[in-house]
């Protein structure tokens, strides 16, 4: 799969904004980064707290598979981040069914949003929230971490990202 970047400055939500292309027909393989998403979300609507610093990130999809299988992005996602960060030093670990851990602090957070149709998912919207060098919000379900935090120091932002889509790509979605 080729993936197509786009940055934005500021966004409501990597994920909405790739939904509103997908419905517009939007080939699979559009990458939306965001500096900063003004209404990032998580599962079940919580807010995801996404200020400048982090890697808020969303990837558009058209995998020919069973609406049924449509959870198993999320774990693939997972794995994804979980390589990159690999990559970067950490020891990282997946806390079904979207979250991904250093130690027993969040990370990162996976939401994936999809459309189906016919049994089939039409589109799938993965989106991506991971704490890089972003001040870590002060009150969470679990404690935060950055890789910032856990590496002592800031690394590179987009660091990870090559990573990430590699290994989506690898996946076969």
């Amino acid at each position: 799969m080729t993936f197509r970047l786009e940055w934005r400055a500021t966004v409501t939500s990597t994920n909405e904004v790739l939904k509103a292309l997908a419905r517009a027909r939007e080939p699979a393989g559009k990458v939306l980064i965001a500096e900063v998403q003004t209404q990032g979300k998580g599962q079940f609507g919580r807010r995801w707290h996404s200020p400048q610093g982090g890697l808020w990130m969303s990837v558009l999809l058209r995998p020919h598979l069973a609406a049924s299988r449509a959870p198993a992005l999320a774990l693939q996602a997972a794995q994804a981040v979980c390589q990159a960060l690999k990559a970067l030093g950490l020891s990282p670990a997946i806390k079904p069914p979207n979250d991904v851990l250093v130690g027993s602090n969040k990370i990162c957070g996976i939401l994936v949003e999809a459309a189906t149709s016919g049994g089939q998912v039409e589109y799938a919207v993965i989106g991506i929230g991971l704490n890089v060098n972003n001040p870590l919000p002060r009150r969470t379900r679990l404690p935060a971490t950055s890789v910032a935090q856990e590496r002592g120091r800031e690394v590179a932002r987009f660091e990870p990202t090559e990573s990430i889509l590699k290994h989506l790509a690898a996946a076969s979605l």
